[in-house]
């Protein structure tokens, strides 16, 4: 049995395979500000293990060349495809919605009960902070002291952080510059209101980042069958 391949870890007492990767300070920003890439392969097998480390390798490698799968698809790459790399990306990062925390009659109690301890703790360590009643620098070790890492909380933010950044970025990508050139200067818009919204371009669905915040949001993106698909995947396979 091979211990020393790289990336792969197994745990001592138990047998069990993943993966363990550094990720250089460049790029963390791709993995959610995380120093190393840590991920369970859920089982004993080695071959198995190393199967699933070629998978993960090259998944890791594509997010890393793609920046964080943002660029637009290579040619060739049909749509289904790139659709179930994304939805690939989304899962090897905890990133797709099946994987969230849900509150529903099915819930434990106990978790209920801490996801609302956990809220109202954080909650009011944030009117401290507004009062200026504690600096940035005690409130941020005051949540860290809370252990909310692994918490139903820390996940639902973390999610919903991640979607909201990713809709920023398609307001600022789809920006309509020639509207909002003339509304700039059109003495009946207050550019500047808070509820001033940038006038938008009709979003490509083929655009990475747009298939990406779909799915995030829980729509389905997997484009209809048609005639043209159906040849598009005969002449991929068969060419």
């Amino acid at each position: 049995m091979l211990l020393n391949v790289p990336f792969l870890t197994c745990t001592k007492n138990k047998g069990w395979y993943g993966y363990r990767r550094r990720v250089p300070k460049h790029l963390r920003h791709l993995f959610q500000g995380k120093t190393e890439y840590i991920q369970a392969f859920n089982t004993k097998s080695h071959d198995i293990a190393l199967i699933e480390l070629a998978k993960t390798n090259e998944w890791f490698d594509k997010r890393v060349t793609s920046n964080g799968y943002t660029r637009k698809k290579k040619l060739g790459l049909l749509p289904r495809e790139q659709v179930k790399e994304i939805v690939t990306d989304l899962e090897n990062t905890g990133l797709h919605p099946d994987q969230q925390p849900e509150v529903n009659v099915h819930t434990d109690p106990e978790e209920i009960s801490k996801l609302l301890t956990d809220t109202l703790q954080v909650q009011l360590l944030q009117i401290q902070f507004q009062d200026n009643k504690i600096t940035l620098q005690e409130f941020q070790e005051k949540v860290a002291a809370l252990n909310l890492e692994n918490s139903m909380l820390h996940k639902l933010k973390t999610f919903d952080g991640e979607r909201q950044q990713l809709k920023k970025r398609l307001s600022y990508k789809f920006i309509d510059m020639d509207r909002m050139n003339a509304e700039s200067v059109d003495p009946n818009i207050d550019c500047d209101a808070e509820d001033y919204a940038m006038p938008q371009l009709k979003w490509d669905e083929s655009d990475p980042e747009v298939i990406k915040y779909r799915i995030m949001n829980g729509e389905s993106v997997h484009p209809a069958p048609t005639w043209q698909n159906a040849l598009d995947t005969y002449l991929h396979y068969n060419l």
